[in-house]
Formats: C-alpha cells, sequence, structure tokens
C-alpha cells in the first residue's frame, strides 16, 4: 500500500471513530526508550511524552495517539550503494506521532492490549555524522581518506507500528503501565553533494554523490513506563 493512501485510510477511519465514540477518553504520560534496529539508543527529551491518549470505543476496542519527542544520537540512513556499519544520521530532536487502534482486554486489576497502526515523524534539529559517512564512503571506495560534502532535506517520515501493553490499576482514575511497541518507518532524504578522497600517496580523486533514493530510517523497538489517568 502507498503511504499517501495509507494516510488517508487512517485519517478517514480515526474521524470517524471519533465521530461516533461515547465513552470516556483516557490520557498517559511517561517516559521512554527508543531502541534502533541500527544506531544509538535515544531517550525521552526532557519530559515531552504524551502517550496513551485515546478512546474506549466499547470494551474491546480501543484508539489511541499522543506525541513523544526524542532526543536521536543516530539512526541509520538506506538505500545506498553502500552498507555502513555505524549510523549515518543524528544527532537529531524528532517528533513521534502515534495513531494505533487496538483490541484488550481486563482481567482484575490488570489490562492487557495489543494494537497496531500508523506513525508520522519529524527531525527539528538534525545533521548528517559527517565522520560515519566519511569512513562509509572509505570502505565503499577502497580509500585512506575520504571528506564528504553532502546535502539532504528534511521531510516528515512515516511508518507502521505495532504495541504490546499490559497496565495495573491503582484504582478507577489511575494507571501504571509498560508498553513494548515495533516500529519501522522511513523518510526521503534527497542526498546528493560530492566527496574526494583517494589512498596515501596517491592521488585525491573527487566523485559526484547522487544517492537520491536515500531513506532516513526509523525502525526498532519502543520501551515506554508511564501512567494513564
Amino acid at each position: 500500500m502507498k503511504i499517501k493512501n495509507f494516510k488517508t485510510i487512517v485519517f478517514t477511519i480515526a474521524i470517524g471513530i471519533i465521530g461516533v465514540q461515547k465513552s470516556v477518553a483516557q490520557i498517559g504520560a511517561g517516559i521512554g526508550f527508543f531502541i534502533p534496529s541500527t544506531g544509538y539508543v535515544a531517550n525521552v527529551f526532557g519530559p515531552l511524552s504524551l502517550r496513551g491518549v485515546g478512546f474506549s470505543i466499547n470494551k474491546v476496542f480501543t484508539m489511541q495517539s499522543g506525541f513523544t519527542v526524542y532526543s536521536m544520537p543516530g539512526n541509520a540512513v538506506t538505500h545506498l550503494p553502500f552498507k555502513a556499519k555505524e549510523p549515518l544520521f543524528g544527532a537529531s530532536t524528532t517528533l513521534l506521532v502515534p495513531l494505533e487502534f487496538g483490541l484488550g482486554t481486563r482481567i482484575g486489576d490488570i489490562s492487557i492490549s495489543a494494537s497496531a497502526g500508523g506513525f508520522m515523524f519529524y527531525n527539528f534539529t538534525h545533521r548528517l555524522d559527517k565522520g560515519n559517512f566519511d569512513r562509509a564512503i572509505s570502505e565503499y571506495e577502497g580509500w585512506d581518506v575520504t571528506n564528504a560534502d553532502l546535502n539532504y532535506t528534511n521531510r516528515p517520515g512515516y511508518g507502521f507500528i505495532t504495541s504490546f501493553e499490559i497496565e495495573y490499576h491503582l484504582n478507577k482514575k489511575l494507571g501504571i503501565y509498560i508498553q513494548y511497541s515495533y516500529l519501522d518507518g522511513e523518510s526521503v532524504l534527497d542526498l546528493n553533494g560530492k566527496y574526494k578522497g583517494g589512498n596515501l600517496g596517491g592521488n585525491i580523486i573527487e566523485k559526484t554523490a547522487a544517492f537520491n533514493d536515500a531513506r532516513l530510517s526509523i525502525k526498532g523497538s519502543e520501551v515506554s513506563v508511564g501512567v494513564h489517568f
């Protein structure tokens, strides 16, 4: 499914559910960590995490959203003609907004739920990791030294998310939860520019970099702990 079509479907369903739901909304706040498949562990930027904002459509079905602002030390860049051992993008400050639909059940004071949906992200502060990029290109070209001058476009990214959550209800208005989520998303970078380098004692070679298919990857696991009220 194309991302544009996916966003249209999700938005339409969300508006429909909000329009017909009749139950009480819930709000969740907490802390979280994002562990990328390739990259460095990210943590919540200050107290900026509000998740689990949504509605119980009935006793089984739920819809929830929210946002988290992450301080991302480094993330992978994919769809390049070479593979990098280290993350090529970061550090960045990244806003992540999920929209999930799920199923849940409650047994005594314990609630268990599973959900899936989509998410969007946007980088407010961002940069390429020039040192890691230079080393990756050196390995790709077989050079001893590389100096890259690359440009990219910062765009919103989109992806899919699945989650599993356990909540312990302290009372009717307050609960403590732990949630695990798996995210797989990307944004187009339009990466281009020039790089030059070579081997020690040899000639300096300059090449054009046209990595137009390059994608910033937000792929990995998220662990969150917080409260619903």
